[in-house]
């Protein structure tokens, strides 16, 4: 997926009820775009995975979260 990080808009693990064990959101045109460059991650081919496509509509904004994210948050120590 490192092809698909500058247009990943959303990733994290969920509670892997009903086998869902995390969620990527990638800002792309069309399924068929986010297909490559997941086709190439280690755990889809070695089948410990199984992508499955949906279209997800949501804001723009989310393309901006890390960048405004690192700006609200607090300086290590």
């Amino acid at each position: 997926m490192r092809k698909a990080l500058k247009k990943l808009a959303l990733a994290g693990p969920l509670d892997g009820v009903d086998g869902w064990r995390s969620l990527f959101v990638i800002a792309v045109e069309d399924i068929e775009e986010a297909k490559a460059p997941v086709a190439v991650d280690p755990v889809i081919i070695k089948g410990e995975m199984v992508a499955e496509f949906h279209k997800y509509y949501g804001s723009a904004a989310m393309m901006v979260v890390n960048e405004v994210h690192k700006k609200l948050t607090k300086k290590s120590f």
